[in-house]
């Protein structure tokens, strides 16, 4: 199926072709990864394994070609059809920080600036050791976090840093929300006084899912059917 993508035996042509991803990559980053993959996986490719790999690598290619070995490393479905990525939104690990909780660069970054050197939202986990974020910028790719069976890494730690939007955003995932003028689902939240995390924002629909401070997790209307379950905070 296009964008499944197997360990067992794998295409490294196929495998950037089928990468989810915002839009086309440059020809240049295209070959270069598909160069490397042959003799690495996503995971062992290192910013200087990209900058030795040809004349005149340029910082935009590196984080063309960082962004098509993040995304083509994802174990899911790109298709339009939102709920194909489901598995994406799941907590997995109690020892790992939870949905919803706000990140930033940490002291094993080497991703060049994918995050838009901004933070970002941890939107569920991977594998053990693996956290899937959504930055502020728009991307979501996942990354290091503890062991994962061969060695610790810490891309990221947590932060603080408030979710700013820009100003033809209405919501996005790392806002803070709490009950909307046309809320209806009793104490789903905990109490009117909570205030929950976005961690996802469907585009197909007018819908966002949130986190609320004891663990609960629902969808809840922000337009659809001109009505708002949550405000933003």
């Amino acid at each position: 199926m296009p964008g499944k993508f197997s360990y067992g035996s794998w295409d490294p042509f196929i495998y950037i072709m089928f990468s989810p991803k915002k839009s086309s990559p440059e020809p240049k980053a295209q070959s270069i990864a598909v160069r490397l993959l042959k003799h690495k996986s996503p995971g062992q490719v290192t910013i200087c394994d990209i900058k030795s790999s040809a004349a005149s690598v340029t910082e935009r290619d590196i984080e063309e070609i960082l962004e098509l070995l993040q995304n083509g490393d994802k174990t899911y479905s790109n298709t339009s059809a939102e709920s194909d990525n489901d598995e994406m939104f799941v907590e997995r690990y109690s020892d790992m920080p939870s949905i919803g909780t706000r990140v930033k660069r940490g002291p094993d970054w080497e991703w060049g600036n994918i995050d838009g050197r901004g933070s970002g939202t941890v939107v569920g986990h991977s594998r053990v050791g693996w956290l899937f974020i959504e930055w502020d910028n728009g991307r979501t790719c996942k990354y290091r976090y503890s062991f994962d069976g061969k060695i610790a890494k810490y891309d990221l730690i947590e932060c603080d840093h408030p979710r700013i939007l820009s100003h033809h955003q209405q919501i996005a995932t790392g806002c803070l929300v709490s009950r909307g003028p046309d809320w209806k689902w009793d104490n789903q939240d905990g109490g009117e006084e909570n205030i929950g995390t976005v961690y996802r924002v469907q585009q197909t629909t007018p819908v966002v899912y949130v986190k609320w401070p004891h663990g609960v997790k629902s969808n809840y209307r922000f337009g659809y059917q001109n009505k708002f379950d949550v405000r933003v905070r």
